[in-house]
């Protein structure tokens, strides 16, 4: 039984992590956004500029998810073994 209580404990730290790791990915993407805004916003915002912030963001919310999908994958796949 200890041994269950404590690979559930290790889980458990496992989607703290995840959620951590998600939740500052969020606050990356908002903080490149709003840096977008503030370069529209003094009128300096080339469409290269553009596109270049649209498709760093977009690459990094892609690459953070499939991470994200694959760690929750391993977790339910831990979890399926208890």
């Amino acid at each position: 039984m200890k041994v269950y209580q404590f690979d559930l404990s290790n889980i458990v730290q496992d989607l703290k992590l995840m959620a951590d790791s998600t939740s500052r990915d969020v606050d990356k993407t908002a903080r490149t956004l709003n840096l977008r805004a503030k370069i529209l916003n003094k009128n300096t915002l080339t469409p290269k500029k553009d596109f270049k912030v649209w498709d760093m963001t977009i690459k990094a919310q892609t690459n953070n998810l499939a991470d994200s999908i694959a760690k929750c994958d391993e977790i339910i796949k831990a979890l399926g073994a208890l």
